[in-house]
């Protein structure tokens, strides 16, 4: 999911800054430049990654209606995300800074 995410984001314009994994959802720290709202970038990239499951494996509905979309309220907020809330997720972990982590085992 996060290598799908990482190749539709330039099509959606958005800015990948990193991305936290578990075997049940992704956290995806993003960022772009128009006037759209959260809720807005949340359904595009959810669109994308449906398409590409879809195209992959039998279709079906792949998440939830429901999820959580937050704003980055300042610097300090934006490297709490990147260095100290996302890395420990078990799954696969990648950031702009430091690329890929795989997922942590025991």
């Amino acid at each position: 999911m996060i290598q799908s995410s990482l190749e539709a984001a330039p099509h959606l314009k958005l800015i990948a800054y990193c991305f936290g994994s578990t075997t049940t959802h992704l956290h995806a720290l993003l960022g772009w430049r128009d006037d759209l709202q959260e809720e807005q970038v949340r359904r595009k990239l959810k669109e994308a990654l449906t398409r590409r499951l879809n195209g992959a494996f039998e279709k079906r509905a792949w998440f939830v209606r429901e999820g959580w979309c937050s704003s980055v309220e300042d610097d300090e907020h934006f490297g709490h995300l990147v260095e100290t809330y996302l890395p420990p997720h078990p799954g696969w972990f990648w950031s702009r800074r430091g690329g890929w982590r795989g997922p942590r085992i025991g």
